[in-house]
C-alpha cells in the first residue's frame, strides 16, 4: 500500500508526485476490482485507498436505501465502532450527500458550519467534520449512492481533489456494476437450477404417475412397430394386456403378432393395424380373445421418413358390459310386454267381472239340476280365465298385494301335502331348510302360488319321474352380484329355491324363460305364464327371480324377496263366515264407466239388499253426492274417463261429506292407491273380476268397521 506524500504547493515536482500518487492508488483499486472480492471487501478498500489519496482520515461509501429513502453507511473508514453497515443518513436535500444524490452533481462544501445548503448531519457532527466532499457512486437506475470524503482539519478540497475522487466515484461504480450483474447472473442461475431441479422432479413425478396408471389400468395398451419385413413386433405391453394373453411378458414384448396369437386372430389384428397406418387415423375394431370380447383401438403415431412406424392400442374387455347391456335391453323388453299384458288384463278382468257376477246372480235362482251344473262348468271355466289375468298381472306387476310376515319354512311345511299329491309318486321332494332363516315380508298367497307354479314346471321337466328339491337360505347380495342384475339393490334376502333333475334347458330357452307366453309344452298343456308370474311377483315385492340350467342338467329357480328386520306377528287365521247382506237398506253410490260392470254391480248390491245409486264418471258422482241426502259408501272404480280419477273423487266427495266411506275397486294395482304392489294407509280395495260372496264381504267390512 502506497502512503500519500505531503502536500507542498510551491515545488511544482510535488504536485506532480502527489498526482502519481493518485494515479498508483486508482491503478491498485482498478487490480482490486479486477480480482474475486466481495462487494464490501471493494468498498472497504475503495474508502481505505481515496482516504490515501487524499490525505484525509475519514471516508465513507453510502448505499441507497429506496424502501426507507435513507443512506446505509455500507463501508468507510475512520468512523467509530458500529458505524459502518449500521448507521444512516437522510437522503433528502437536508444532507450533503442527499444533496449530491438528489442534485446529480458533485459537492464541495469546505466550511460545512457555513453552509446554506444544507445542514450537517449528526454522525459528522459527533465526528467534528469541518468539510466534505460528495460525488455520486453510480452503478445502476437508481445510482448504488453517494461516496464521500469527510476531513476534521481546516483547509480546502480542490478540483484535483474532485477529479480523483470522482475517478474513484467511477471506477467503483463500474465494479459495482459488475458485482451486481455477477450477482444477478448467480442468483438466475440459482434460481434457473432450482427451476430445472424442480422441473426434472415433476417430470419424475408425472413419469411415475404415468408408469402407475400404465402399469394398474385397467385398459390393455400395447405399443407395435414395423418390422424390416413388414410384420407388426411387440415393443411395449402394459399387465393389464399380459393378464388378457395370460401370457408372460418376455413371450410377447419383442416378438411378431404371428408368434403371441394364432393365425386368425394375428390376421384380423394386422389388418386393422394395416388400415390405420393406410389412412393415417385411428381404427376401432372388435374381436375375440379366448371366452372375451375386446373392443380395440388402433391409433397410428406420427413419425418421421428415417423413423420407424409404430402403432398404438388401446383395448378393454367388454365381455361384461355387454352381458349388462343385453340384461338391459331384456328388462326394457319385458317392461314393455308387462305394460301391454297389464293393459290387457285390466280390460279382461272387467269382461271376467261382469261374467262372474252375473253367474252368481244367476244361480242363486236356479232349481234345475242340468242348468246348475252348465252354469258350474262355466263358472269354472271364467275362473280359469281370472287366474290367466292375475298371472299376466303378476307378470306385468300390477296385482294388489296384501303383504304380511312370512315364515318361509313354515309355508312350505304347511304345502307339503298339496305339493306331493299335486306331482304324484313318480317325484320326491326332499328339503333343506334353513334353521335359523329370516322372516319375509310379503303376500303369502302369492308365495303359494309361485311355489306351486314352480314345483309343477319341474314335474313336467321329469316326465319319467325325478327328484325334486325345495330349499330355503338366508341370502346377502353383495354389489358384485347386483353389478350382473341392474334392477337388484344390494342387501339381505330370503331365498326360496325348486331345483329338479330333468331335462335342463338350452341356453336359447333359458333367455326367454321370464316371458310371458313363451313355453316349450305343447300346445293346450301350458299357457306360458307361471315362470313370468313368479318373475313379476318377485320384482313387484321388491325382490328377484334367477333361473340356473344346463340340457341334461336339470334346472334350479331361485327366488329371493327381502328380509323384514321388523320382529312380527303371527298372522291370525281368516274364519269362514256366510255370506252377508245389507239389514238396514245403507246407501251406496257406485261409480263405473264400464256400463256392463256397472249394471251388474248395482244389481248385485241391490241383491243384497243396498239402496244403490250409479254414476258413469266422476262428475256424474259429485252431482249424486250434492243430491242425495244419504250416502253411506262410495264404491268407485280407480281408473275413470274425464281426467279425474277415482281417487281425487274420494278427496273430492270427503270434502263435502266428512266421514263418507269409500271402497275402490280396479283391474290392476292402480299408483293412485297402490305403491309398489302395497295399498296405501287407510286405503280400502277390491280387484276385479270378484265374485258376489267376495264383494258382500268386503262391503260389510267397510261399513262395519
Amino acid at each position: 500500500m502506497t502512503s500519500a506524500p505531503p502536500v507542498e504547493p510551491d515545488r511544482p515536482e510535488t504536485e506532480l508526485e502527489h498526482r502519481l500518487h493518485q494515479q498508483a492508488l486508482l491503478a491498485e483499486l482498478g487490480h482490486i476490482a479486477m480480482l474475486d472480492v466481495t462487494l464490501d471487501d471493494l468498498l472497504s478498500e475503495a474508502c481505505r485507498l481515496t482516504a490515501l489519496g487524499l490525505g484525509i482520515q475519514y471516508c465513507k461509501a453510502l448505499e441507497y436505501q429506496p424502501d426507507e429513502g435513507r443512506f446505509l453507511v455500507r463501508a468507510g473508514v475512520g468512523w467509530h465502532e458500529g458505524v459502518v453497515g449500521h448507521a444512516t443518513i437522510g437522503a433528502d436535500l437536508a444532507s450533503p450527500a442527499g444533496y449530491a444524490f438528489q442534485t446529480g452533481r458533485p459537492v464541495i462544501s469546505n466550511h460545512l458550519a457555513e453552509e446554506e445548503r444544507f445542514r450537517t448531519p449528526d454522525l459528522l457532527v459527533e465526528h467534528n467534520i469541518q468539510r466534505a466532499i460528495n460525488v455520486i457512486l453510480d452503478g445502476q437506475d437508481p445510482p448504488f449512492g453517494v461516496l464521500e470524503a469527510d476531513s476534521p482539519t481546516d483547509g480546502d478540497f480542490t478540483e484535483r481533489d474532485l477529479a480523483f475522487l470522482e475517478a474513484v466515484a467511477n471506477l467503483l461504480g463500474m465494479a459495482v456494476q459488475r458485482h451486481r450483474a455477477n450477482e444477478e447472473i448467480r442468483r438466475l442461475n440459482e434460481t434457473l437450477a432450482s427451476q430445472v431441479e424442480e422441473r426434472t422432479a415433476q417430470l419424475r413425478a408425472s413419469q411415475h404417475q404415468l408408469q402407475l396408471l400404465y402399469d394398474h389400468s385397467s385398459e390393455c395398451h400395447a405399443l407395435l412397430k414395423v418390422g424390416e419385413t413388414g410384420e407388426f413386433i411387440y415393443e411395449e405391453i402394459n399387465p393389464a394386456t399380459l393378464r388378457l394373453y395370460d401370457l408372460p411378458r418376455d413371450a410377447v414384448v419383442g416378438h411378431s403378432l404371428a408368434e403371441v396369437h394364432d393365425e386368425d386372430e394375428a390376421t384380423e389384428i394386422a389388418h386393422a393395424l394395416n388400415e390405420a397406418l393406410a389412412t393415417g387415423r385411428p381404427v376401432r375394431y372388435q374381436r375375440a380373445q379366448g371366452a372375451s370380447l375386446v373392443d380395440a383401438v388402433a391409433a397410428p403415431i406420427p413419425a418421421h421418413p428415417d423413423e420407424l412406424r409404430r402403432i398404438a392400442v388401446s383395448a378393454r374387455d367388454v365381455t361384461e358390459s355387454r352381458q349388462l347391456e343385453e340384461q338391459l335391453r331384456q328388462a326394457q323388453k319385458m317392461e314393455a310386454v308387462g305394460q301391454l299384458t297389464g293393459g290387457v288384463a285390466h280390460d279382461f278382468n272387467n269382461l271376467l267381472t261382469v261374467v262372474i257376477g252375473n253367474l252368481d246372480v244367476m244361480e242363486m235362482g236356479l232349481t234345475d239340476e242340468r242348468l246348475v251344473r252348465l252354469l258350474g262348468a262355466a263358472r269354472r271355466g271364467a275362473e280359469r280365465a281370472a287366474t290367466l289375468t292375475h298371472r299376466l298381472l303378476a307378470f306385468s306387476r300390477k296385482q294388489p298385494l296384501a303383504p304380511q310376515p312370512v315364515d318361509l319354512n313354515k309355508l312350505v311345511g304347511g304345502m307339503s301335502e298339496l305339493l306331493r299329491r299335486s306331482l304324484g309318486e313318480t317325484v320326491t321332494i326332499e328339503t333343506t331348510l334353513a334353521g335359523d332363516l329370516w322372516q319375509t315380508s310379503a303376500d303369502a298367497n302369492q308365495i303359494e302360488n309361485a311355489l306351486l307354479n314352480l314345483t309343477l314346471n319341474a314335474r313336467d321337466a321329469m316326465p319319467s319321474g325325478g327328484k325334486l328339491t325345495i330349499g330355503t337360505t338366508n341370502a346377502v347380495l353383495d354389489a358384485t352380484y347386483a353389478g350382473r342384475y341392474p334392477e337388484v339393490a344390494r342387501g339381505d334376502y330370503v331365498q326360496l329355491s325348486v331345483t329338479d333333475n330333468g331335462v335342463g334347458m338350452s341356453a336359447e330357452t333359458l333367455a326367454k324363460a321370464f316371458e310371458p307366453f313363451f313355453t316349450t309344452k305343447d300346445i293346450g298343456n301350458g299357457s306360458g305364464l307361471g315362470l313370468s308370474m313368479v318373475y313379476g311377483f318377485a320384482r313387484q315385492s321388491g325382490g328377484h327371480a334367477a333361473i340356473k340350467s344346463a340340457p341334461g342338467h336339470g334346472t334350479t329357480v331361485e327366488l329371493f324377496l327381502p328380509r323384514l328386520v321388523a320382529p312380527a306377528l303371527a298372522p291370525e287365521a281368516a274364519a269362514v263366515v256366510a255370506m252377508p247382506d245389507s239389514a238396514t237398506g245403507e246407501t251406496v253410490l257406485v261409480v263405473e264407466d264400464d256400463e256392463d260392470v256397472r249394471e251388474y254391480t248395482v244389481t248385485a248390491l241391490e241383491t243384497l239388499g243396498y239402496v244403490v245409486h250409479a254414476a258413469r264418471n266422476a262428475g256424474e258422482a259429485l252431482q249424486r253426492l250434492r243430491e242425495l241426502a244419504r250416502i253411506d259408501l262410495l264404491f268407485t272404480d280407480v281408473g275413470l274417463p274425464g281426467g279425474t280419477n277415482g281417487r281425487e273423487l274420494a278427496e273430492a266427495a270427503a270434502a263435502s261429506k266428512p266421514g263418507l266411506k269409500v271402497l275402490f275397486t280396479t283391474g290392476y294395482a292402480s299408483r293412485a292407491v297402490v305403491r309398489d304392489g302395497t295399498l296405501d294407509p287407510g286405503v280400502d280395495m277390491i280387484g276385479k273380476p270378484f265374485t258376489l260372496k267376495e264383494i258382500a264381504l268386503k262391503i260389510r267390512d267397510v261399513l262395519d268397521r
